[in-house]
């Protein structure tokens, strides 16, 4: 988990989407587009991450972001909610950024009896998501799905 001497910083994205140019370009050297999308469809208005039940929140250390991870609802409909567009600077990861993420996401009461569904693009992820109780499946807009705590 946390091996670090600064203590782990997590908030909640309000209006404002703050400077994500330092994950944006780690991303896109490791071919991953998820951050950038995130900022363009922030700018044009096309997801904000604030209907009821959404959140985008950001983790960094002493003001610098290292990592950041939402929930909306599932785009292919219904009750669910997808987390979605996770990304955690290589050097921070295997460090509980992207685990502290996803919990406080998972763990909102809101979202206790509802399906949470995942679209894992490579195997580190899907790794990452089925370490958090989330189980593959198949035939279905997303990779991995969490059944609700009854």
């Amino acid at each position: 988990m946390l091996m670090m001497t600064e203590a782990l910083e997590i908030a909640r994205v309000g209006a404002v989407l703050p400077d994500l140019v330092e994950l944006a370009a780690a991303a896109g050297v490791e071919g991953e587009n998820s951050v950038l999308r995130l900022a363009e469809d922030w700018q044009s208005g096309a997801l904000r991450f604030d209907g009821p039940g959404e959140a985008l929140l950001v983790a960094g250390f002493n003001g610098r972001t290292v990592g950041l991870g939402g929930i909306t609802r599932e785009p292919s409909g219904g009750e669910a909610f997808r987390l979605r567009r996770f990304y955690v600077l290589p050097a921070y990861r295997n460090r509980g950024v992207g685990t502290a993420l996803a919990i406080q996401l998972i763990r909102a009461p809101e979202r206790s009896k509802l399906v949470l569904t995942v679209h894992a693009g490579n195997a580190e992820a899907s790794t990452f998501w089925e370490r958090l109780g989330f189980v593959p499946v198949d035939g279905l807009p997303y990779s991995h799905w969490r059944l609700p705590n009854r």
